[in-house]
């Protein structure tokens, strides 16, 4: 026998792309473990900790959300968190989120677009624009501003029926963007099979955005077909993410494409055609034109735009599906979506790119988990905002899912639901046994914390669950797992990894490195 000894240094390179082989600093797969928050929850902890470090959420909303959010968003003319759900609910929170009031049911409506515009939030029915407002006045609903004198009695949208992800909930068929360039608040539509985008434009009379200034219906056609499902801007552009749509999610019916308009001309100048037949969110952040799509049977892929008619792949995620236009978000360089996994546990959760310095490595990471209790057919993030304005070092993210019958609303808290962190695979090609894995932590073991030691071997096809690492077991800073922790059965012929499991509703991060000691035969 000979010894061999694995480091586990860092974690910054995030989820490996493939089973077997990753980069040093690089895992298998987590949920709810983010290094780039600080080590503790205490206030004057600011420091980014690039630890083993479970994040916690907490639900906050009540009985008046029972529709799945798609779309969140703030106003700089109130202090309101305004929710807009798949059943056409109008939920708002003030800004501590201790307060939860329905402000509108809209009739006919699926959630189908949101967005703030010009001291008046505007939502998309099926078939209308409404808007509230003035923001800065008295404030009222009119569910039919599009098609009335508001906004120039314009034709009505079509409800077009697009994919749905999981538990029936539509990808939302009237997609809304706020273009800072020609101040004009973009709409998606398909009207006669071909999509469009409609343009509203107000201006000032009494109160800011009370007048029509030149809405106009059909300001872009795209080829028929294509059905818009993100609008997003790309300098002086609007870019518009299309796919060709039909109710069947199994079959590959067409592609889809990103459309690049500079606003003035008469139709787009770019057609930029994308490898997989669903696009679905488009993010644009310092200069970077980023995006999702993929199947709606597994498989996610994160792009940037490079310029002319190339994207690059940045991740690929086997499972889930492409996220919806309102799970989308940015904090500082850091780009997170809305997502569900089965893999390693099933959950509803965030995953993100990066962190929020690019002083960091710029890895994938999942960060927080729903408190909806996620299966292997239910749980979906369906909403995604960074909302609460705080120091950089607690990002304080809103997020909306749905189990297909339970419906939240989380924000960060200090309750700790199940995280799980599993290294990277290490391949010995030799058989193996480990004799010992030394872990140290910030803190000694307390009350209402536990972490499940696990090891895996040989692709998985068998493993041993360790000694639990609570303050029952161990009340040192430091421990080392030996074989007989695992009843002994510690022994491999090709391969394993270790997984972490942190279920008690306290924190106790795993400070790194990760000491792990192999006796390897070198006489096969």
């Amino acid at each position: 026998m000979a010894e061999q000894r694995i480091t586990i240094n860092s974690i910054f390179g995030g989820q490996s792309p493939s089973f077997h082989f990753s980069e040093d600093d690089q895992f298998l797969s987590s949920i709810a473990i983010d290094p780039d928050v600080p080590a503790s929850d205490t206030s004057t902890d600011i420091k980014t900790a690039g630890i083993i470090r479970p994040v916690g959420y907490s639900e906050f909303s009540s009985s008046a959300l029972d529709q799945a959010p798609l779309w969140i968003t703030t106003t700089p003319k109130d202090s309101k968190v305004w929710v807009y759900c798949a059943g056409g609910d109008i939920v708002s929170y003030n800004s501590s989120l201790a307060s939860e009031a329905l402000e509108r049911a809209v009739g006919s409506s699926g959630g189908n677009g949101f967005a703030y515009y010009n001291n008046y939030i505007y939502y998309a029915t099926n078939t209308n624009i409404g808007r509230y407002g003035p923001l800065s006045a008295t404030p009222a609903f009119d569910d039919d501003a599009w098609t009335t004198s508001p906004l120039g009695s314009q034709t009505a949208l079509t409800d077009t029926t697009y994919p749905s992800s999981r538990h029936s909930t539509e990808y939302p068929n009237h997609p809304m963007h706020h273009h800072l360039s020609d101040n004009k608040l973009y709409v998606g539509d398909v009207v006669n099979g071909q999509g469009v985008l409609h343009a509203i434009k107000t201006t000032k009379t009494t109160d800011e955005g009370d007048t029509n200034d030149g809405s106009a219906f059909n300001v872009l056609d795209l080829p028929f077909g294509y059905a818009p499902f993100a609008i997003e801007s790309y300098g002086l552009a609007v870019v518009v993410g299309a796919s060709q749509v039909n109710t069947d999610t199994v079959l590959r019916h067409g592609q889809s494409a990103l459309f690049f308009w500079d606003t003035t001309s008469p139709s787009f100048s770019r057609v930029v055609p994308l490898p997989d037949p669903f696009i679905t969110a488009l993010k644009y952040n310092n200069g970077v034109l980023y995006g999702w799509s993929g199947t709606l049977q597994g498989g996610v892929r994160f792009w940037q735009y490079v310029g002319g008619d190339t994207i690059q792949t940045i991740k690929y995620i086997e499972e889930g599906h492409p996220p919806m236009q309102g799970a989308v978000d940015a904090i500082g360089n850091r780009i997170a979506w809305g997502a569900f996994t089965t893999y390693p546990t099933n959950s509803a959760s965030v995953f993100a790119y990066g962190s929020k310095s690019d002083l960091f490595p710029r890895g994938l990471h999942n960060i927080a988990r729903s408190t909806v209790t996620a299966t292997a057919s239910n749980g979906l993030v369906t909403a995604l905002k960074n909302v609460q304005q705080a120091d950089y070092a607690f990002p304080r993210f809103i997020i909306g899912a749905t189990d297909g019958t339970n419906i939240n609303l989380d924000a960060k808290g200090t309750a700790y639901q199940t995280s799980v962190w599993r290294s990277r695979v290490y391949n010995i090609g030799r058989n193996f046994t480990v004799r010992g894995i030394h872990m140290r932590f910030p803190i000694a073991p307390s009350s209402n914390m536990t972490i499940v030691p696990k090891l895996f071997f040989d692709n998985e096809s068998t493993s041993a669950t360790g000694t639990t690492i609570n303050s029952t077991n161990y009340t040192k800073k430091y421990l080392t797992l030996g074989a007989a922790n695992f009843g002994n059965a510690v022994s491999g012929a090709n391969n394993f990894f270790i997984e972490l499991t942190f279920s008690g509703t306290a924190l106790l991060p795993v400070l790194l490195p990760i000491e792990i000691e192999l006796d390897v035969d070198q006489n096969e």
